[in-house]
C-alpha cells in the first residue's frame, strides 16, 4: 500500500513539474511562435518585411532585427500592426528593436518593414536575422527564436570571373543597372539608347519632370519616357535627327561619350580635358559631333582603348563597359 502512494506520488510530482515547464514557455498545447523575415532587393534599395509565425494569443513582446552597418544603411521603418503602444529603437549601429504592449496578435501578423540602402563600394553578403526576445501570451513567457535572411552580393551567375565584374556588381548596388534575369547580368549584351539615358536619369536621382519632347518614337508610358524628357530639357541628347530618338537602337561608344560629356557639363564638371586622339589608329573615324567628348573620355581616363590602339567609336556599347564607364565617372 505505501509503494503505491509513493508511486502515486511521484506521478504526480512529474505531471506538476511539467506543466509548470509548460506554462513557462507558453500553453504547452500552442505552437511556438516563430519570426520569419523576407528581403526583396531592387536598384541599391532592400525592404525587409518581419513576421511572427503562430503568433495567435500573443499579447505584447519584443524582438530585435540585426544587420551589417558595414555593408547597409536603415533608411526608413514601419510597424505593421495596430496595438496600445509600441516603440523603435534604432540607437545601436547593425540592430534595431520594436517592443510592443496592448495587441493580440493573430498567426501570421506582420510586424515590421524596414528599408535598407547598400553603402557604395561597400562588398560582401548582406544577412538580416529577426530574433524574438520577449513573447506574452498573458502573463506566460515564450522562448527566444531567431530566423534570417541573406541578400547577396553577386547574384548574378554569368559575370564571375569577368573583366568588369567589379564594376557590374559597383554600379548595381549603386541602383544604376538592374539584371536581365534575376541571376545574370548579361555582360557583353548591348545596351540601347533608352536604356542609357535613363541610367543617367538615374544618376541625376530620377527628378520630377514634364513629359514633354518632339521625338515621334518615345513611346507614351514607357520606363524611359520620363529620362528622355529629362534628357531633351538638360541638353543631354538631342536625338538622331528627324524628329526620332531612336530609342532601341543600341548606343555607339562615341553615342554613350557624347551623352556623358554632355551631362557632366550640366553637373558642373570641367570638360576642357582634351586627349591627343591622333594615336589611335581609327581616331579619324570618330565623328565630328563626337571628338570634343571622345577626347574629354580618354582624357579623363573615363573611357580606354582597345589593344592596338583602337577606340571603336562606332562599335555599340556592351552592359559590362557602360557599368564601367558609369564607376569612373561616379568614382565608385
Amino acid at each position: 500500500m505505501k509503494q503505491r502512494i509513493s508511486t502515486l506520488l511521484l506521478v504526480l510530482l512529474l505531471v506538476w513539474t511539467m506543466s509548470g515547464a509548460a506554462l513557462a514557455a507558453g500553453t504547452g498545447s500552442e505552437a511556438q511562435p516563430q519570426p520569419s523575415i523576407t528581403a526583396v532587393y531592387c536598384a541599391g534599395e532592400t525592404t525587409v518585411t518581419v513576421t511572427l509565425e503562430e503568433a495567435s494569443g500573443v499579447t505584447n513582446g519584443k524582438l530585435q532585427v540585426a544587420y551589417d552597418a558595414g555593408l547597409v544603411t536603415l533608411e526608413s521603418t514601419k510597424v505593421l500592426f495596430d496595438c496600445g503602444a509600441a516603440s523603435v529603437n534604432k540607437e545601436i549601429a547593425g540592430a534595431l528593436s520594436l517592443a510592443w504592449v496592448g495587441s493580440s496578435l493573430e498567426g501570421g501578423s506582420p510586424l515590421l518593414e524596414l528599408t535598407f540602402r547598400s553603402i557604395p563600394g561597400a562588398a560582401g553578403d548582406a544577412v538580416y536575422t529577426a530574433e524574438t526576445l520577449e513573447l506574452y501570451t498573458g502573463p506566460d513567457t515564450w522562448d527566444s527564436a531567431a530566423a534570417s535572411v541573406t541578400v547577396p552580393y553577386n547574384p548574378f551567375e554569368d559575370i564571375d570571373g569577368h573583366w568588369a565584374e567589379e564594376n557590374i556588381l559597383k554600379a548595381y548596388h549603386a541602383g544604376l543597372f538592374q539584371g536581365v534575369t534575376e541571376t545574370t547580368f548579361v555582360p557583353e549584351g548591348t545596351l540601347n539608347r533608352a536604356m542609357f539615358v535613363t541610367v543617367l536619369y538615374r544618376v541625376a536621382g530620377s527628378p520630377q519632370v514634364e513629359l514633354t519632347h518632339d521625338f515621334t518614337d518615345v513611346k507614351p508610358g514607357s520606363y524611359y519616357e520620363a529620362a528622355v524628357s529629362w534628357a531633351v530639357a538638360q541638353g543631354v541628347t538631342k536625338g538622331v535627327g528627324n524628329g526620332a530618338f531612336a530609342p532601341g537602337k543600341e548606343i555607339t561608344r562615341q553615342e554613350l561619350a557624347t551623352m556623358l560629356y554632355r551631362f557632366a557639363k550640366v553637373q558642373g564638371r570641367d570638360v576642357s580635358g582634351a586627349a591627343d586622339l591622333s594615336g589611335f589608329q581609327d581616331g579619324s573615324k570618330i565623328a565630328g559631333w563626337a571628338t570634343a567628348p571622345m577626347a574629354w573620355a580618354v582624357d579623363a581616363g573615363i573611357l580606354r582603348g582597345y589593344p592596338g590602339k583602337l577606340l571603336c567609336p562606332a562599335a555599340d556599347s556592351t552592359r559590362a563597359q557602360a557599368a564601367t564607364v558609369l564607376c569612373r565617372y561616379l568614382g565608385l
